[in-house]
Parts: structure tokens; sequence; C-alpha cells
């Protein structure tokens, strides 16, 4: 590995700093230890993952990455506990003796996002030329330090904060670095002098943009994204608070990458070869693929020179009632309205009609208070008619679309979300021995506003008594029959969608009082009998 490898890598886990040398004296213990053909892996921790998978390959093993914490029970399976047990274990090093097979390879899973998650097998010398154009391409050296969002176990982090920083002979930040909060906390345990690279989603790209202190984040020199579409918005955003260049990664677990991009076109990195078919789906050429005639993406394009820019998937091209219909071309078309944050389509399988998950602005929201989802449905109904008639049948307010941690709504997410029953979730504030306080916010999407009413959702009085027996149950242990009698119940104002509501219990004896309040308004009070 020493050969591949630049020795000026180094590892920070858990607060401990490992060197090349540490590195490779526990990838050899993984590998000694491990007898298994075939493992699969799923590890949080980035330097427990480097271990598990170059050892696993150097015992001449094959890992599958598996996108989640889960085992199929067909092969063994390694997770964090796995390897932290191995390294205590006393096992005799073999770093100097390290060779790693170019031609080994590994299984890598696709995101659904188009169906069932299929199994792509890539080696490690595809991976090493990927690591290699990229170093050479952004200028990346071992004076820089990698940050990342992404996971290890899909192929963009694979591709640049394990195979680039360790060409580059980087030093790696290994923890998933999920929230701004987070990642503030670990740029401010890097030296001065480090140059920061950010590898990102847009997922955290979004929540990062919001953030009003932006000044640590500064550090930071370049951020490269993938997964999904960065909205453009939030990409110009960004390059007004941030001094970091910020590109997008295009390509695939079938492709590796192909492309750069500024927010708007992207252009095919050196030695890859890209052009469309007769239905504008790009076929792909690159170095570090086994495919003579190419490989054919289901990514539909329009070229402009040098440059390309996606515009949309071959397979969200459906045919509905014997006419195609695009539904990447819906959603473009929803997104326009002033009512709408994000949408997502798809087909739901129970009635073989399109399903649209709606995500309102805030003047929508403001619309969906006073005049119910009867007037979000007529509104983005008559946008779509005009251009593709009634083929948009059934509509589901939520809060939020179904992302992974790609970015990506794989079709299984997007059907558990139109199913999903949504209630209000009252997190605790503060208790005390006779009294507590607790609040939830009232989600757009909640299970409650269905008939209740069609234009003026409010959450009913008789639910919002049941809130009350839901928190006394889980935080007093107080339960339903427990209580004799509801002596006096008063509802004073309507509890509606988007509205955080707070929970005030106070126990007398006997007794307990609830106020439940919303916007500094009383909605309802009252008092119970709690048997002695």
């Amino acid at each position: 590995m020493r050969e591949i490898f630049n020795p000026n890598s180094t590892f920070i886990s858990q607060n401990k700093i490992k060197s090349f040398d540490e590195f490779l004296e526990d990838v050899s213990k993984f590998a000694t230890y491990n007898k298994f053909d075939e493992i699969d892996i799923f590890i949080y921790d980035g330097y427990l993952f480097l271990v598990a998978f170059f050892g696993s390959i150097l015992s001449g093993g094959k890992p599958y990455l598996l996108p989640y914490y889960y085992s199929n029970n067909s092969r063994p399976f390694i997770d964090d506990e796995v390897v932290g047990d191995i390294l205590t274990r006393n096992i005799e090093s073999k770093s100097s003796k390290i060779k790693l097979n170019l031609n080994s390879t590994f299984y890598i899973q696709t995101s659904g996002s188009s169906g069932e998650r299929k199994n792509i097998e890539k080696s490690i010398d595809q991976m090493i030329k990927e690591g290699e154009l990229l170093r050479s391409f952004f200028n990346i050296s071992n004076t820089h330090t990698f940050l990342s969002s992404v996971s290890h176990q899909h192929l963009f982090g694979l591709t640049f904060k394990v195979f680039t920083a360790l060409i580059s002979g980087c030093k790696v930040y290994t923890q998933n670095l999920t929230y701004p909060e987070i990642l503030a906390q670990n740029i401010d345990l890097c030296s001065a002098d480090d140059e920061l690279i950010l590898i990102s989603s847009p997922v955290l790209l979004e929540s990062l943009s919001k953030q009003i202190n932006m000044s640590q984040f500064n550090k930071i020199k370049m951020i490269f994204t993938a997964g999904s579409k960065l909205n453009l918005d939030i990409l110009k955003s960004l390059q007004s608070k941030l001094s970091a260049t910020i590109t997008e990664i295009y390509g695939s677990s079938e492709t590796g990458i192909i492309a750069y991009g500024d927010g708007e076109n992207f252009k095919a990195f050196p030695s890859v070869d890209i052009k469309c078919d007769d239905k504008n789906r790009l076929i792909i050429r690159s170095p570090w693929q086994d495919l003579d005639n190419g490989f054919i993406s289901n990514d539909c394009a329009e070229f402009n020179k040098d440059s390309f820019k996606i515009i949309g998937r071959y397979d969200r091209i459906i045919k509905l009632h014997d006419r195609r219909v695009s539904l990447d071309g819906i959603e473009n078309l929803i997104k326009q309205s002033p009512i709408i944050n994000t949408v997502a389509i798809a087909q739901d399988d129970r009635y073989k009609r399109l399903a649209a998950i709606l995500v309102l602005s805030d003047e929508g929201k403001k619309l969906y208070k006073t005049k119910g989802k009867k007037a979000i449905v007529d509104e983005i109904s008559s946008i779509v008619k005009n251009k593709y008639g009634n083929k948009l049948r059934y509509f589901y307010i939520r809060s939020s679309l179904p992302i992974n941690n790609q970015g990506k709504i794989p079709k299984s997410n997007f059907l558990a979300s139109i199913n999903e029953q949504i209630k209000p979730k009252f997190n605790l504030i503060s208790k005390e021995s006779d009294s507590l306080k607790a609040s939830a916010y009232i989600d757009e999407g909640c299970f409650y506003f269905n008939g209740h009413f069609l234009n003026f959702p409010l959450i009913p009085g008789f639910v919002q008594l049941g809130f009350v027996f839901d928190v006394i149950k889980e935080h007093l242990q107080i339960h339903n029959e427990s209580i004799t009698q509801i002596e006096s119940i008063k509802f004073t104002n309507f509890l509606r969608p988007c509205d955080m509501a707070n929970l005030e219990i106070k126990i007398t004896s006997n007794k307990l009082y609830f106020t439940l309040f919303a916007n500094d308004k009383e909605c309802a009070n009252g008092r119970l009998k709690i048997a002695q």
C-alpha cells in the first residue's frame, strides 16, 4: 500500500490521530483476522471502515458495502463493534509486507432511486485512477484536510475522502459531520494552517445556507457536492457568504465520476467521453469503466458546445393512459408556483395514478391555513392541467421530502411518506415532581387534518385531549385507567397547521390541570380527576 498511497496521510478518529504507519498496522491486523471470501460491511466510523475495507481486500476477501445497517445473513456482517474488538486483540502485524492487488474488487450498492438497489462491482485500480485524476485536476495535496458529511459507504464519499485523500496524503477527519453544528465543532479542532476541503451533499449545504454566523465556515477552501441537484438559489446564497469554491460532481455508482459543474452546466473530466443517443440519454466512456461500448445512463441531457445540462431521467418518463408523461417536467412546472417550496412526484402503485408530495412555501402555508388543502390542490391542479391534463390525482402535503442521505428519493421512501400517518410528537421541556411542560410542532401533513376540515384544517378537540393523555402516560406514568373523571374542559382557540403547541400540566392532590397554548394564545384547558 505504501507504493500506491501517500504516507503523509493521517486520520483523526474520535479525537485520536492515527499515522499512516499505525493505519497499516491496523489494516494488517484485520487482514490476518479475516478468513472470509465475502463480507458485508457497514461501519459508521470512517477510520474503522478503512481498516475493514482494505483489510478484507488484502486478505483476499471481497467486501460488500451496505448503504445502511442491516445484514442479509448470507455473508458475515462487520460493523464498528467487530472492528474495534479486532484492534484490541494481540494479533501480529505484517504491515511491512502489505501489498495491494490492483485487480481486487468489491461491491457497492446503487441508491435505489429508480427502483431496486443493485450491487455494482468496482476494482481498486478503477478507484485509484479516479483518485489520481481528482488530485491532479483540483490540485489536492498533503496540505489539505478533508471534512465530510457524506458516507464512505457510498461511492461519492469513497472516491473523495478515501481514495483521493489517501493518494494526496491528506489529513482526514473520519466522522460524518451531518449537521452544521457538528461541522463547526470539527473546524474549530483544525489548525490555522489546514486548508479545508468539505465533501458534502445538498442536504447539509441547504442547512448551512441558513446559518446566521458563517465566519467559522470561511476556513473551508473547497466544497464538493453530489448525490442530487443542488438548488441554484442555495448555491448562490453560499457563494455570497463563503470564500470557498463550490463544485458539483456528476456521476453514479455504475460510472464513477464523470463531470464537474457550476450549478447549471457540467463539463466532462479529462479522459471522459460523453455523448447522447437518439433518446437524449448520456453514453459515457472513461478509463475506470469496463464497458467497451460505454455505459448508457438513465439521465437525459442537452449539449451546448463543451458543456451539458441534465434535463431529467429517462426512467422518469412513464406511459400513463397511452400518453408519455415526464415526471421531471411536471415537478419543474409545479416548482414555479409561489406556494410551493419543492415537490416530488411518483406513481402510487395502489391506484396506478400519479401522486405528489408537496412541501409548501411560507405563502403556501398561509393559503393552507386560511383556505385549506382544497385551495392548494385547486391551485396546483390548474397549473398542471393546462399542459398535462388530469394526470395528477393524489396530493400529500408534507413538511419535507423523504430524501435519503444522498439527497435522493427512493421509491420506497416516497411510498412510505404518502402512507405515513403523521402525528405531533410532544417533547419534554421541563419536569418537576408535580408539573411538566412539553411542546410539539403541528406538522402540515398531520393525519388529523384529514376531514377536519377540507377548507379549514384544525386539530379536533378530542385529539387535543388525547395529547394530554399521551404526555402524562409517557412522562408521568399516569395511565388512562387512572383518570376517573374529566371534570371540566374548555376550547378557546383553534390549533392549526404549522403551529407550535405548548402544553403545561400541573398536579395538585388528586387533580390534574392542563393548558394547551399555540401562538401565545390558549387553545384548551381542563381538569382531570386522578385515582388515589
